[in-house]
């Protein structure tokens, strides 16, 4: 397996990690499901860590979410 590490705003966590999604929004929802189909389109990936990384302007998000805390998160695809 390989892994990829990507930047992404932390409200994020619990539903890269755990597919949680309570406390989002249906916006917030979206823009993460945008995100994923843009990034893994040809690849499952499963998200499998999140370190803090503090306020980021311009994280891997950036086009599908305003700058934010955000996390460094592992995928393995």
């Amino acid at each position: 397996m390989k892994t990829i590490t990507l930047t992404a705003p932390s409200y994020w966590a619990s539903y890269l990690i755990n597919y949680d999604d309570s406390g989002l929004s249906e916006d917030d929802i979206k823009a993460c499901e945008t995100w994923l189909k843009f990034q893994f389109s040809r690849k499952p990936a499963v998200c499998v860590d999140a370190e803090d990384v503090g306020y980021m302007v311009w994280h891997d998000a950036k086009l599908y979410a305003l700058p934010a805390d955000c996390c460094e998160y592992t995928f393995l695809i």
